[in-house]
């Protein structure tokens, strides 16, 4: 006996095999509008950069960007969570970071750094949107009081690393684990923005420096050495 498919049937199962092509279709057009927007923010700066500048570099239609992104905030939005997540992976905790709190400390502000270097025409754009440090009031104004998701968890991470400090008998207890991390990410700023802004030099250059301005006013007076 032959069993027919029905036609509703024989077009629910093609379903599947059409909606991969469509949603890779459609990650392809929003990597492109991300990258085409990050060149817009550099040469035009945000505040002056367009929709229609960002369609253009991205050589899609206007229509298309509005498929993706309702405002060129959202835009912003999406590549601030790129770059934080991004940020999140390098800080974490790797085998060859040493074993000593200095050690671990240098390592993970190392790849950060690195990373910074390796996109910082982007960074120094958004470097006022609280990716090092906190965020401007007037960068918080035009997200609205919107920020990365991943911005909290890069904190929390900080702060632990704080912690960790703390626990070994290297930095000094009184401070606390979020007063330190704050410390740790105003020097960060204080050495590398030149960096990031003017090209002078390489961030992850200055990644022992950070170590050591830090170590210097935050060290457990018994343990004065990274």
């Amino acid at each position: 006996m032959v069993h027919r498919v029905s036609p509703a049937r024989q077009s629910s199962s093609k379903r599947p095999a059409l909606v991969a092509p469509r949603d890779e279709a459609k990650a392809v057009f929003k990597r492109a509008i991300l990258e085409a927007a990050a060149v817009v923010f550099l040469e035009r700066g945000f505040h002056a950069a367009r929709i229609q500048d960002i369609a253009e570099r991205a050589r899609i239609g206007v229509g298309t960007v509005y498929n993706h992104f309702e405002q060129k905030e959202d835009v912003l939005l999406a590549l601030l969570e790129e770059h934080t997540a991004a940020l999140v992976e390098r800080f974490a905790a790797a085998p060859g970071d040493g074993p000593s709190f200095g050690a671990r400390l240098e390592g993970r502000l190392g790849r950060i750094l690195a990373y910074q270097d390796a996109h910082r025409p982007f960074f120094a754009v958004v470097i006022d949107y609280g990716l090092i440090g906190p965020s401007s009031g007037a960068s918080a104004m035009v997200l609205k009081g919107r920020r990365p998701r991943q911005i909290d968890r890069l904190r929390r991470e900080v702060v632990a690393l704080m912690a960790e400090g703390i626990d070994e008998g290297v930095l000094q207890p009184r401070l606390g684990p979020l007063l330190l991390g704050r410390v740790l990410v105003g020097v960060l700023r204080a050495l590398t923005q030149d960096a990031l802004l003017a090209g002078e030099g390489r961030a992850v250059d200055r990644a022992a420096d950070v170590v050591e301005v830090f170590m210097k006013g935050s060290a457990a007076k018994r343990s004065r050495q990274p």
